[in-house]
């Protein structure tokens, strides 16, 4: 009888404790192990702590006033040398005056600037501290060069492009030139009868097929030297044979 009623309370007991299982998650059921590992929160704050102490560490390097405003003396500095730099490189560059300045003095700003506004942005999540100013600082110079990069990468594909067009309108414009003047010292245009109409057609069609045959060497000859190299000058006349069918049955 006592086996009985010690029975029946142990059977309400793990019951209980089952029930207690599912309802609470930190509670322990019988036959489970025990998972206060899982559950330990002083570890876990001791962790956060230490992670917490070393990203503080990394950002607080010891950085004054005066080392914050001498490297920003610095990047700008440098990004009105880099300007300068672009300026005076540029081959249609005309000489120093004010709209030479000017440009210089904007893609300074513009590069010191656009590389500054987001390290100082996430610089004034602290408040401005010089403690926490050495990445913002890193951050900036990064940024700065990969700008100054990737802007004069740019800047030299658009210029080689001008450069190209500008030389080949050249070669066009300069073989029509030929075109025109060896055709009027001609004496064949006067006995055949060829009109100026004509004389024009069959000259762009001349200068036209010139440019279009113009070699990367010889662009970087005309823009050098203002000028169709020889060898360009002696084909204008081989191509110009098929533009002949232009003056018509004359």
């Amino acid at each position: 009888m006592f086996m009985l009623v010690s029975g029946g309370r142990r059977g309400d007991r793990t019951g209980s404790q089952l029930r207690l299982s599912q309802l609470v998650p930190g509670a322990r059921a019988p036959g489970q192990r025990n998972s206060a590992r899982a559950w330990n929160f002083p570890a876990f704050r001791q962790r956060h702590a230490k992670i917490k102490c070393f990203v503080d560490s990394a950002l607080e390097a010891k950085m004054s006033r005066k080392t914050i405003l001498l490297l920003v003396g610095l990047y700008l500095l440098a990004a009105l040398a880099f300007g300068v730099f672009h300026v005076v490189t540029n081959p249609f560059f005309a000489g120093l005056n004010a709209a030479a300045v000017g440009k210089a003095v904007g893609g300074a700003l513009l590069l010191f600037g656009g590389a500054g506004l987001l390290p100082v942005l996430g610089w004034a999540l602290y408040r401005f501290k010089p403690p926490y100013a050495i990445w913002p600082m890193l951050s900036w110079a990064f940024l700065g060069i990969a700008l100054a990069y990737f802007f004069e990468i740019g800047v030299r594909l658009e210029r080689n492009v001008q450069i190209s067009i500008l030389a080949r309108n050249l070669a066009q414009s300069d073989a029509k030139l030929s075109c025109l003047d060896s055709q009027h010292a001609s004496k064949f245009k006067s006995e055949v009868g060829i009109t100026e109409r004509e004389v024009s057609i069959y000259c762009d069609c001349v200068s036209e097929a010139t440019a279009a045959s113009v070699t990367t060497e010889e662009l970087t000859y005309i823009a050098t030297n203002g000028r169709a190299p020889q060898p360009l000058q002696e084909r204008a006349a081989q191509l110009g044979r098929p533009c002949r069918s232009l003056f018509g049955a004359k």
